[in-house]
Parts: structure tokens; C-alpha cells; sequence
């Protein structure tokens, strides 16, 4: 064994992009609200979280990055394993579901999504249905979501986050049937990818079922070539 050989990671290093939501409420986060398989996260800081003085708090515990971080933190976004948005605005929402830009959390939005990085995103402050909001803009920021939960991206709280992100941790890579020399990605691969949130990284030349396409496109998997 080749003792120089770099240890494989046991857990997962999240990035947490943290937005402020617009009831203006402050969501304290403590390393307790986490999976115990979780490194200690990073923490992206929204401008308008930052203008709030909410930066202070959370830099007395976790490593922060702000607007002036920007460059640097793109650079560094393979080195997450996932990305939590918590709290979502539904600003941020908007931006994302809209391709808009223009702001820190929006810009490692569309960099984790072109990285293909699980991406979850807090559902805390999403409207109900019955909502004191305009219900015209309830219906809007509901599509914003159901539109953009798919493939990599899903919602979450701090009650399911751990059975999530077991599923990414178990299923990093989806396993395909090995036949011969070649490998056979069944149906069955499709759904475990799925369930891990990433994309089905394919070993070149193997043979991708029709059935494992179907899959595919239904749930918004998609298909990378090592």
C-alpha cells in the first residue's frame, strides 16, 4: 500500500450560503443543527445579511466569506461537497429560478449548479398556501420553487437534513453493473443517483439502458463521462 496516498474523506464539507430573509428575522446557526458526518461548514455571507451585522455572529464560529470573497470562494466551490442555502430569501429564490446574477448567493447558486454539487435549499421560509402574503406572489415564489426542485437541487429542513444528506454521502458515485469489459447502467443505477442528488458519472464506453435514459429525464438525472 502507498502510505503517501491521500486518505479517502468519511465525511461531507458543506458550504452554507446564508441569505437574510426577508422578515428580517436572524437564524442563528449552531454546529449542532448539523449531521454529525458534516466537516465544519463554511459560511457565504449575503450583502444584506453582512449590512444587518449578522456577519459577526456567525464569524465567532465558522469561517466567512462576504461580497469581497467573491473571486476566491468561486475557486474554491469544488472543494464542497454540498451546498446548503440556509436561510433561503425569497429574493434568492427568485434570482435563482429567474437566471438572474447579480449578488453573491446567486452567482455560487449557478456555479454549484454547473458543477453539479447537491444544492439544498431551506424551505423555512417558504410561503404556505394560506400565507397572510398577496396570494399572487405566494402562487409566484411556489413556482420559483417547484420549478427549481429537480436533479441536484432539493428542499429541506433541519428535520430531514440528515436522512438527505446520508443519501449523498452513501451514494457519491452511483454503482453500475459490471458485464465483461464493459459496464450496463440499469434503471436501478438511475435511482440510486437520484437519491444521492448528484450526477451519474458514467465510466467511459458503458452502456446506458434505454430504460436507465427514461429514468433519467423524469427525475432530472444527468448523465457526466469520467
Amino acid at each position: 500500500m502507498n502510505s503517501s496516498a491521500t486518505p479517502a474523506r468519511v465525511g461531507l464539507k458543506p458550504l452554507i450560503i446564508y441569505c437574510c430573509p426577508e422578515s428580517g428575522l436572524f437564524l442563528p446557526i449552531e454546529s449542532g443543527d448539523f449531521p454529525s458526518f458534516f466537516e465544519i461548514p463554511d459560511i457565504a455571507v449575503s450583502f444584506s445579511a453582512q449590512s444587518k451585522g449578522w456577519a459577526r455572529n456567525l464569524a465567532a464560529n465558522f469561517k466567512l466569506f462576504t461580497a469581497s470573497d467573491e473571486s476566491n470562494l468561486l475557486l474554491r466551490m469544488n472543494t464542497y461537497d454540498l451546498i446548503l442555502v440556509h436561510p433561503l430569501s425569497l429574493n434568492s429564490l427568485a434570482k435563482f429560478a429567474l437566471g438572474i446574477q447579480d449578488s453573491l448567493p446567486s452567482r455560487l447558486f449557478f456555479e454549484a449548479t454547473r458543477l453539479g454539487k447537491p444544492v439544498l435549499l431551506n424551505d423555512h421560509f417558504l410561503p404556505a398556501l394560506n400565507d397572510q402574503m398577496n396570494p399572487h406572489l405566494v402562487r409566484i415564489y411556489r413556482k420559483h420553487w417547484e420549478g427549481l426542485i429537480s436533479g441536484t437541487i432539493s428542499g429541506f429542513n433541519l428535520e430531514n437534513l440528515e436522512q438527505i444528506s446520508v443519501k449523498i454521502l452513501r451514494n457519491r458515485t452511483a454503482v453500475a453493473v459490471k458485464t465483461g469489459e464493459r459496464q450496463i447502467v440499469t434503471r436501478e443505477d438511475v435511482i440510486i443517483a437520484a437519491e444521492s442528488l448528484e450526477p451519474f458519472r458514467v465510466p467511459a464506453g458503458a452502456i446506458i439502458t434505454d430504460l436507465a435514459r427514461e429514468e433519467a429525464e423524469k427525475r432530472g438525472v444527468i448523465f457526466l463521462t469520467d
